[in-house]
């Protein structure tokens, strides 16, 4: 369980805040450079988002390793393979997963934002076509594939399809974690996130590789700033201080930035106070690594990423990915998404309210209906079915006895899915 509270309380959480550091101030609130310093914080951001603001298009492969927690305390690694396209210009994206092999088989996802909207498609076969209703539900009866879709009229959910897996490689608008208030400055791009909080001056140093590093330090207050001075940690005063709310819960971001590599992001440690139910302060520390960089379209790229974290004293929990092909530029596949004809799901419209959904040829729905409509509709097919197999000689009693089992949960095969799905997510150290 204390594993489980890191993820919720330590790596999701400061996801969601990852890269809100403040504009390059002194302590004092003014605007300072010195001679080893010629970027400010606010310049180094700006230099980043000039890199990914350049980038029209691209079509990477990669794949996640993330702990998965299976009993108390007990996790097993498990590896997925995600590809990921965006179009900077129509804001449309694509995601396609392949997930673990499980009990109920290998399960497939294909997520699609065509820039107003975003749709979901799910399952063990997500693309072979249908010639009736009545044997798309003989095909899940029968063959248990367990295919869904949804559709969701949300902008601000859809582009959660620029994952978490990919905001620390692609800054831009909408990525809440550039913040340190997510309800007010969910849109801010880098930058304009750096320049809300004051930050040290950026300090030059090389690696071992040769490369040039800017490293600075972020704060959410200036009460925080003036505790938590560059190079310093948090001790037991400070967790009192944060007790008698005299500075903020993210104690301090170290963010460097290299600038042989496109001044894109090196690191992003995150320190920050998170109090249990049982009065307990625990201090939780996540750092974001790139540790090897690779070359797309003339230009760098973050070929492999770590990110660690810890909670007290607790396990130190890591997600890796690992770029297995890169392409910048040029055209996307887009046009090949395709919901089969037939295939049941939910629809979520601009009011909100969730239905269900029929769809029907070139990714329109067939027949949007609300839970009893769609109880209605799938009754003559249910008999249908029945009669079907009563009428198969070769179906044993046994068998048949399977099958009625089987119809009787047909009506909430969909709903049932998305709960295991939602189950096995929460299990993860982290989402996708």
């Amino acid at each position: 369980m204390e594993l489980k509270r890191l993820l919720l309380s330590v790596i999701s959480w400061s996801l969601t805040t990852l890269a809100a550091v403040g504009t390059s101030v002194s302590l004092l609130g003014a605007e300072s450079e010195s001679k080893d310093a010629p970027f400010t914080a606010v310049e180094l951001a700006k230099k980043t988002e000039a890199f990914w603001n350049g980038v029209k298009s691209i079509d990477m492969t990669f794949v996640k390793e993330a702990p998965l927690i299976i009993d108390d305390g007990n996790f097993v690694i498990e590896t997925r393979k995600f590809r990921w396209m965006f179009d900077r210009a129509s804001k449309k994206q694509r995601r396609l997963i392949d997930e673990p092999e499980t009990e109920f088989g290998v399960f497939h996802s294909d997520d699609y934002f065509d820039g107003t909207a975003s749709y979901h498609l799910s399952g063990r076969d997500v693309v072979s076509p249908f010639n009736s209703e009545l044997e798309y539900h003989m095909k899940v009866a029968r063959e248990g594939i367990m295919r869904y879709a949804n559709y969701e009229e949300n902008v601000n959910k859809a582009v959660c399809l620029d994952n978490l897996s990919y905001q620390f490689w692609f800054p831009g608008r909408h990525n809440s974690h550039f913040s340190y208030n997510f309800k007010t400055d969910s849109k801010l791009s880098f930058s304009e996130a750096i320049a809300r909080y004051p930050s040290s001056v950026p300090q030059r140093s090389v690696d071992e590789s040769g490369d040039v590093l800017w490293t600075f330090r972020s704060w959410p207050t200036q009460e925080n700033a003036d505790r938590f001075p560059p190079g310093s940690d948090v001790t037991q005063e400070d967790e009192e201080a944060f007790r008698k709310n005299e500075i903020a819960n993210i104690a301090f971001r170290d963010v460097t930035v290299n600038e042989s590599k496109n001044f894109l992001l090196q690191s992003v440690k995150t320190v920050s106070f998170n109090p249990q139910p049982s009065g307990e302060i625990l201090i939780g520390r996540v750092e974001y690594v790139t540790s090897s960089f690779i070359q797309a379209g003339g230009f760098y790229f973050p070929g492999h990423t770590e990110i660690h974290g810890t909670m007290g004293d607790g396990p130190a929990p890591w997600i890796k990915h690992t770029v297995e092909k890169i392409k910048i530029g040029g055209k996307l596949d887009f046009d090949s998404f395709k919901i089969p004809e037939y295939t049941n799901g939910s629809w979520t419209g601009a009011d909100g309210i969730r239905k269900m959904v029929v769809w029907g040829k070139d990714n329109k729905p067939q027949q949007i209906m609300t839970t009893d409509e769609y109880d209605a509709r799938m009754y003559p097919i249910y008999e249908e079915l029945e009669r079907i197999w009563e009428g198969e000689k070769e179906l044993g009693k046994e068998k048949r006895f399977g099958v009625r089992l089987t119809l009787c949960a047909l009506g909430t095969a969909l709903v049932l899915l998305g709960i295991w799905l939602k189950r096995r997510k929460k299990t993860r150290l982290i989402g996708e």
